[in-house]
């Protein structure tokens, strides 16, 4: 009796590590190399001053923010050192809410093919719409600075960067925002 019962636990206990072989691995964990991933922002200033958004981190916590005081945005050259991005975070709150470091990873393997996209010119398409825009970071652990990478940009000027993996980026960080707003955390 006690044979049978320990063999249907080796049987089972193999067919959940199977099962579970999609799952993230503690080696693809540590090539993050980073801690932020995406940024969805939202800046309109013509009815009054609106600053809001979301950052993903590489464990999968949301962080929202709103109207944050001293925010570092990027500079010229789309960039942000670790500091200033650090600091940015420290500005936001963690909702509480946790995406899949499955889909996170899928989305990081992306980013530099998004990088190299070409990104469409600018179509003026509304007045006072402000502009909504979608963001993967490239961290270079050298000169320890983030690089933004345009994904999408929405209200007043739509601009797209028309590679296929940055329109999969969008698409999972389309999905974080139905998760917060869903969790009324946006």
């Amino acid at each position: 009796m006690k044979t049978g019962k320990f063999l249907l636990l080796i049987i089972t206990g193999t067919l959940l590590l199977h099962s579970c072989s999609k799952e993230i691995n503690l080696e693809q964990l540590n090539q993050f190399n980073q801690k932020v991933l995406f940024q969805y922002e939202y800046i309109n200033y013509a009815w009054g001053r609106q600053h809001n958004g979301w950052f993903a981190d590489s464990t999968g916590v949301i962080y929202t923010y709103n109207l944050p005081t001293g925010w570092n945005f990027c500079n010229v050259n789309e960039t942000l050192t670790e500091e200033q991005m650090e600091s940015n975070i420290s500005k936001c709150v963690n909702t509480g809410v946790y995406y899949s470091q499955n889909d996170l990873f899928s989305a990081y393997t992306l980013f530099k093919a998004a990088e190299s996209g070409s990104v469409s010119d600018p179509v003026h398409e509304m007045c006072d719409a402000g502009a909504r825009i979608y963001s993967c970071f490239i961290y270079n652990p050298t000169d320890k600075t983030y690089k933004k990478v345009l994904l999408k940009e929405i209200g007043d000027w739509k601009i797209e960067n028309n590679s296929n993996a940055a329109k999969n980026i969008v698409k999972v960080m389309e999905s974080i925002s139905n998760e917060l707003i869903t969790h009324q955390k946006l």
